[in-house]
């Protein structure tokens, strides 16, 4: 349940970006600020063009706008920084941008392509969508995921595999380095699976060692409250014993005096007379 309520407010969250895109985008002092993000979603808007493309028969057109999509990956991060435009929301919408980039590209390629390249490509599918698996649930957990550069070798991989594939179609290009493309493509996006899980263990038991570490002082101060509270209450009560003691030595003492002075006093007048 609380996956759940984690996922609607990072759900929520994640759609008031776009709400505050729009707002910056109508202000101009604030309108640069949407340059990274807008390169991001350039990505998108491109890779919708090279299905098309590529079952038109133009594949190096497909091939082209593949490298050019693909570059965005980079360059948005290399405009954040120099605009001093990072955000939290351009940080999610990055890897959901690649996520959408790579089945964009891959669904036409497993139609066009033979069913051992086509099965081949839908491993690459499947691990793609582990790894968003692995950060969603992270991210539900308020683990915040971060891309690595494990993760971004990957990506650049992935990218330069679909692209491979869409130029071997135009038989310009020798396709033999294609398998060892492959096997790198799927293995860094294997590691990258490890990697993320990893991290993401990682960090449940940081918040575990946290919650012992507090669980432990708190009781420790409760402990140490109750031994001054102990302490104060004994002192109190020996302070109010020995007080006891005294004040009654206190009150008897004059009593003790006074009839001593009338015994001499009673000694005195017996003498006068």
């Amino acid at each position: 349940m609380e996956y759940i309520n984690n996922f609607k407010k990072d759900l929520q969250e994640f759609l008031n970006g776009f709400k505050q895109m729009g707002s910056d985008l109508v202000n101009k002092e604030r309108r640069i600020k949407q340059v990274p993000n807008l390169i991001t979603l350039s990505r998108l808007l491109i890779a919708s063009f090279i299905p098309s493309a590529a079952i038109s028969g133009n594949l190096v057109l497909a091939a082209v706008l593949t490298i050019a999509a693909a570059s965005t990956d980079g360059i948005d991060g290399i405009a954040a920084r120099k605009l001093n435009a990072t955000s939290e929301f351009g940080k999610n919408l990055d890897p959901v941008c690649d996520k959408f980039f790579a089945a964009i590209l891959t669904v036409p390629l497993m139609i066009k392509l033979p069913a051992i390249a086509s099965i081949g490509l839908g491993v690459n599918l499947v691990l793609e969508a582990g790894i968003a698996g692995i950060n969603l649930k992270s991210k539900a957990k308020g683990n915040n995921p971060r891309t690595t550069w494990l993760g971004k070798i990957k990506t650049a991989l992935l990218s330069s595999l679909l692209a491979a594939f869409y130029i071997s179609f135009s038989h310009k290009f020798n396709p033999a380095f294609i398998p060892t493309l492959y096997a790198l493509t799927t293995t860094f996006q294997t590691l990258t699976c490890i990697n993320y899980q990893k991290i993401d263990k990682q960090k449940d038991k940081e918040k575990e060692i946290l919650s012992t570490n507090q669980t432990t002082n708190h009781n420790e101060e409760t402990q140490t409250q109750q031994t001054k509270t102990k302490t104060i209450e004994q002192s109190k009560e020996t302070f109010t014993i020995s007080d006891y003691q005294k004040l009654k030595e206190e009150l008897t003492a004059p009593k003790e005096d006074l009839e001593k002075d009338k015994s001499i006093d009673n000694g005195f007048q017996k003498t006068k007379k």
